[in-house]
Order: C-alpha cells, then structure tokens, then sequence
C-alpha cells in the first residue's frame, strides 16, 4: 500500500476502534509494524540517495507520532528508542530535506515530552532513563541543525 492508504486505514479505521485506546495491549504491535515501514523506507531513501523516498519516509514519522503522541495509542518510549537508534545522528538528519530536519527534530522533541507525561508501566526505570539520556546526548546536534536553519531562512 502506498503512504496515503496506509494514513487511511491507520487513522480512519484502526484508531477508531477500542482496541487503539490509549494504553492498549494492540498499540505497541501497531507501533512496531508502522515502525518496520518507517526503517525499510529510510534504508532506501539513504542507499538511493532521492529525496522523495526520504520525505515520505517523514511522512511516516508524522503519522507515527500522531499515533503515539497525539491519540497516545502506542508507549512514547518505543518510539523514542526508535528515533535514538536511527535518527538522532548527524549522518542519517543530515540527508533529509531543511524542512524535513525540523519535522523529525519536533517529532522527536513531542515523543520526549511525551515520556514525562505518561508513564507506562513497562517504560519505567533505567530503559526509559536510558533512552532519555540518548536523547540529551543528541540534543546538541538536534540544536545546532535547528538553529543553523532559522540563521538561514
């Protein structure tokens, strides 16, 4: 399916029914399959080097952190783990798009937030101390890639 049915069936059909309330059992399989699309599109768009396959790969981000962040059908730790482990570094940010960038930096920073408000059960300890971590490591080169593009408008 293309990005467009897939927006459709994710937020037109499945966020619809109970089993997607936030905090249910069914979130975090939705998550990891939205997740495997986002990976396997990010593989290809880096080794191709075509800006249009690394856009719709943000465009999977957004309809991911709008799962996890705004209908809060997915823990926001498994998607911060996510961004830790293939987008936080300057190599991978840097192939994006300028706007594209800010997207995934504002995703990321939303999913971080996300972890303070909402605890999980399963996110609590040194995996989630952990991850966060990752992310203040991160976060110089996150600023510096924002910074740099409101110095250049």
């Amino acid at each position: 399916m293309n990005f467009d049915d897939v927006e459709i069936v994710v937020k037109g059909l499945l966020l619809s029914l109970t089993a997607y309330k936030p905090h249910s059992r069914h979130g975090p399989v939705l998550l990891e399959a939205l997740l495997h699309k986002v990976a396997t599109s990010l593989r290809t768009g880096i080794r191709s080097a075509d800006g249009t396959l690394l856009h719709t790969t943000r465009l999977y981000l957004d309809l991911v952190a709008f799962v996890v962040v705004e209908r809060r059908a997915a823990p926001a730790v498994q998607l911060l783990r996510f961004y830790c482990s293939h987008l936080s570094s300057k190599i991978t940010l840097q192939k994006y798009s300028p706007d594209d960038q800010i997207s995934v930096i504002c995703n990321m920073v939303e999913t971080f937030d996300a972890t303070s408000k909402v605890i999980e059960p399963s996110d609590d300890g040194p995996q989630l101390d952990l991850v966060r971590k990752q992310v203040m490591d991160a976060a110089p080169f996150l600023l510096e890639v924002r910074v740099g593009h409101s110095a250049n408008p």
